[in-house]
């Protein structure tokens, strides 16, 4: 991201949520196989999902089950 990087935009939207009025759905899609950061988007409560690139059509079903 040319401004901020996921993170510092999860940072953002934690700061804003109060201000928007609809339900955002958050999901992470990431390079990033760093256990890490796994474990700080599984702690976010405003991300619901977090998968490695590339992603498969089997990746969205099993997250769509997940929620």
């Amino acid at each position: 991201m040319p401004v901020l990087d996921g993170w510092g935009f999860m940072d953002e939207i934690a700061h804003l949520k109060e201000q928007i009025n609809s339900k955002l759905n958050i999901y992470i899609s990431s390079s990033s196989i760093a256990i890490e950061d796994r474990e700080r988007a599984k702690n976010n409560p405003n991300i619901l999902g977090y998968t490695c690139k590339p992603i498969s059509l089997e990746d969205l079903k099993k997250s769509q089950q997940l929620n």
